[in-house]
């Protein structure tokens, strides 16, 4: 089995950044159309997009984000 530690990707330019960013843009247009809910919680966009929510998403565990149709 590969050693995960040695599969970070770091963009070395800014077209890879954004490219990266697509990618990862792609993956969350994916995950909103397979699921059967309306609604998706802002950390799993969080982790998809590559962010740290911090402390205010753990204060209002309660707040979700929307998706409109």
């Amino acid at each position: 089995m590969a050693n995960r530690k040695n599969d970070v990707f770091c963009a070395d330019n800014q077209y890879e950044e954004a490219l990266m960013l697509m990618g990862r843009v792609n993956a969350l247009a994916g995950i909103i159309k397979t699921s059967r809910y309306t609604m998706i919680e802002c950390e799993t966009v969080a982790a998809v997009l590559g962010f740290d929510l911090g402390a205010e998403c753990d204060e209002k565990k309660e707040k979700e984000c929307t998706i409109k149709e």
